[in-house]
C-alpha cells in the first residue's frame, strides 16, 4: 500500500506561520514562499518537528492527499507556473515523473522534442524509447562495409545470432 501524504487540518498558529511567509503576486497569481529552501530551490517549512516542501504540503492540505517517497511510478507535483517557489495549489498539479521531466529543460527533454538528428534528417518516433536517423544509420553502415566486408558481415551475423537466442530464450 502506497504512503500518502495527507494534511487534515492546521492550527490558526500554523496557517499565520505559512501565510506570514508568503507573498503573493498579484500579476502572476504565484505565491512565492519567502521562508527556507532547500538546496535546488523549493520551499521548504517544518511542522511538529517534521520537514516538508512547502508546495507539497499546500497541495496535501488545500487539494487532497499525494503519494509519498519517490519513483517512476509515484506521481509528483507539478508546478504550471515554473515557479519552484510557488506554493499556490491552483498553480500545482499531479502529474507522472516522467510527464514532469518531459515539460522541462533538461537533456532527456531536449533530446525527446528533437525532430531532426544533428546532419538535419528528419527522426522517426521512438522504438522501445529509442530513436535513431535512419539514413545516417545507413550511411554509417555503407562507409563500414567499405573499410572490411568480412568484418561488417561476421559482426551483422552475431548480432541476428544473438537476436535469435533471445528470442528462442
Amino acid at each position: 500500500m502506497n504512503k500518502m501524504l495527507v494534511v487534515d487540518n492546521l492550527s490558526e498558529k500554523t496557517i499565520a506561520r505559512l501565510f506570514a511567509k508568503i507573498d503573493i503576486n498579484v500579476m502572476t497569481g504565484c505565491w512565492s514562499w519567502m521562508g527556507s529552501t532547500t538546496a535546488n530551490g523549493y520551499g521548504n517549512v517544518r511542522i511538529n518537528k517534521v520537514g516538508h516542501r512547502t508546495h507539497r504540503l499546500m497541495y496535501a492540505w488545500l487539494v487532497g492527499p499525494i503519494p509519498a517517497g519517490k519513483g517512476k511510478d509515484i506521481p509528483v507535483i507539478d508546478h504550471a507556473c515554473n515557479n519552484r517557489l510557488c506554493c499556490n495549489p491552483a498553480h500545482l498539479q499531479l502529474i507522472s515523473d516522467t510527464e514532469n521531466i518531459l515539460k522541462g529543460n533538461g537533456a532527456t527533454a531536449k533530446k525527446a522534442r528533437q525532430t531532426l538528428c544533428h546532419n538535419g534528417h528528419p527522426l522517426p518516433p521512438a522504438i522501445n524509447g529509442h530513436r535513431r536517423c535512419m539514413i545516417c544509420h545507413r550511411e554509417w553502415n555503407r562507409k563500414n562495409y567499405a573499410k572490411n566486408p568480412s568484418k561488417f558481415i561476421a559482426k551483422v551475423n552475431n548480432r541476428r545470432l544473438r537476436l535469435r537466442q533471445l528470442e528462442i530464450g
